[in-house]
């Protein structure tokens, strides 16, 4: 499906097409990280989790990087078309290999096991909405991970631009911060949680209170952040919205189990998709606002969700239970 939209995106010549387009390269690549994630929890053994989730946020970080400036340089040289359409024989080629040397399960299990049905999700959804640990870390999902979306992903850029007047190869280094803090913050986060502070709980509080301090930054200094600054708080923000992520997908495995790693990690990584489209709609509202009545710092009102939401996800985080367990 992925592949598929990728095509349609590249040969488009009208909206609808490419729409369409968009559309399926999503629903395609939607299932990717559930299905990692419980191919990680079958084949591979329970201590390694945290860690093999590090290395998929990694490659999605590593992506990301690869579409900031490598990808402008790449349409310039050769046109977005021609990209697009060899990201979709790329993504074709993946797709054979995978299926042609990934399997469900391991030799030994292969025999006695078999797939999973839509009403064992369902069933194993329900089970866990029954729990209060369940919510708390929808609540830390929507909350912290999402804030990516607000200043990475949309008003950093018209932020920086309209109040510092800074050039857009600037304002594109500042952001690709948030990019290496995507990138270094996984292995740092799961590395501080397993090796220091030998706490899931404690590991993902402490990244909420990252984002809590970049976000007051952002949000109190909005017309006085110096250019080192901005570099600073991109950085923090992209250390602290998606370093913790691998080490919240291994305290739901821990919490849940095996069975339900897949329907957990869907449930959760679609809570960051919602709460980042609903944290980029509060922000604009909130500056629309700011903006309408005349007040004189409107950007203090943009990012002040990002610090009051951090503090809610930290909350979130230290109420659940602690499920890292020192295998030495």
């Amino acid at each position: 499906m992925a592949a598929l939209g990728g095509f349609l995106f590249a040969t488009a010549h009208s909206l609808p097409m490419a729409v369409a387009g968009r559309l399926l390269n999503g629903l395609g690549m939607a299932g990717v990280m559930s299905s990692s994630f419980t191919l990680f929890s079958r084949w591979f053994a329970p201590e390694t989790f945290s860690r093999l989730c590090t290395l998929f946020f990694i490659a999605g970080g590593m992506g990301g990087l690869l579409a900031t400036t490598p990808l402008s340089l790449a349409n310039h040289w050769v046109g977005w078309r021609l990209v697009f359409l060899a990201l979709s024989v790329l993504t074709c080629s993946l797709t054979v290999i995978i299926y042609t040397v990934v399997r469900d399960w391991p030799p030994h299990l292969a025999a006695t096991c078999s797939g999973i049905r839509l009403a064992d999700v369902l069933r194993d959804v329900a089970a866990m909405a029954r729990q209060s640990d369940f919510w708390k870390m929808v609540v830390w999902y929507l909350t912290l991970p999402s804030q990516y979306f607000v200043f990475h992903g949309l008003w950093g850029a018209v932020y920086m631009g309209g109040t510092f007047g800074l050039s857009p190869s600037l304002i594109g280094n500042i952001l690709a911060m948030g990019a290496v803090g995507f990138i270094a913050g996984t292995p740092l986060l799961t590395w501080i949680s397993e090796k220091r502070l030998k706490s899931r709980r404690k590991a993902m509080v402490l990244a909420s209170l990252l984002a809590c301090v970049s976000g007051a930054a952002l949000s109190l200094g909005s017309a006085g952040l110096s250019v080192p600054l901005l570099f600073v708080v991109s950085l923090g923000l992209g250390i602290a919205a998606n370093g913790p992520c691998p080490v919240g997908y291994a305290t739901g495995r821990e919490r849940f189990g095996n069975r339900m790693v897949g329907s957990l990690s869907g449930i959760l990584a679609s809570s960051v998709f919602v709460g980042g489209a609903l944290l980029q709609l509060i922000s604009g509202a909130l500056l629309s606002f700011a903006q309408q009545a005349g007040l004189s710092q409107p950007w203090t009102w943009a990012f002040a969700p990002l610090a009051l939401l951090a503090a809610v996800s930290a909350l979130a985080a230290w109420l659940l239970p602690e499920t890292f367990v020192d295998k030495k």
